[in-house]
């Protein structure tokens, strides 16, 4: 299954019965057609019953693709970044909890790139590379352009003790260590979607 955010929203491209009669308010479309893209991106923004948009096609790959490649698209990384206490590092940013994260540089590695971000957003230092998790994809607008965002994430420790500094001109005004129980009530409770279906695969 692929699954593209729209704020709290989704389009959604999978052919799993099961899954398709868990969804509520679900617009399902049982063909994908480029030209029907605008239009319903335009509906999946305003109509506020519609939570969803479902695509029921056999080659989900392949419309995924092509829905992609309706879209500018850029590419960024991010990391999910755990300390010697088994806290999660967070940032807050233009009133959401975020992970950190930001745009690949032309000719930088994915990995390269994730590191660099969560050392410029947050202060810190002494990240390693666990594994690389799911991916998210999000729209958004900039300008009168729709952009297709999708972020490279991966898990990440760190013994760094020291005082984390949040990047300001980044509009991030908090740089914090979250355990999971304010994972649960702090985080999950203001943030985005995309962000929070990763905390939930990776928080007990």
């Amino acid at each position: 299954m692929y699954k593209v955010f729209l704020n709290d929203k989704g389009f959604y491209f999978t052919n799993n019965k099961e899954f398709i009669k868990s969804l509520s308010n679900c617009l399902v479309i049982n063909f994908f057609s480029k030209s029907l893209i605008d239009d319903l991106y335009r509906l999946l923004k305003k109509d506020s019953k519609i939570e969803h948009i479902l695509f029921n096609v056999k080659d989900t790959e392949g419309a995924f693709i092509a829905f992609q490649h309706h879209f500018k698209s850029i590419k960024a990384a991010g990391g999910w970044v755990r300390n010697i206490q088994n806290k999660t590092l967070f940032i807050h940013r233009l009133g959401k909890w975020d992970l950190p994260k930001g745009k690949i540089e032309e000719g930088e590695k994915k990995e390269a790139a994730a590191i660099r971000e969560v050392e410029e957003e947050c202060g810190i230092k002494g990240l390693k590379i666990i594994k690389q998790l799911l991916d998210t994809f999000h729209l958004y607008e900039l300008g009168e352009k729709v952009i297709l965002k999708q972020t490279f994430w991966y898990e990440m420790i760190t013994n760094f003790d020291g005082d984390l500094i949040p990047q300001i001109e980044e509009n991030i005004t908090e740089a914090v260590w979250f355990s999971n129980n304010e994972i649960h009530q702090k985080a999950l409770t203001n943030t985005y979607a995309s962000i929070k279906e990763l905390i939930t695969l990776n928080v007990d």
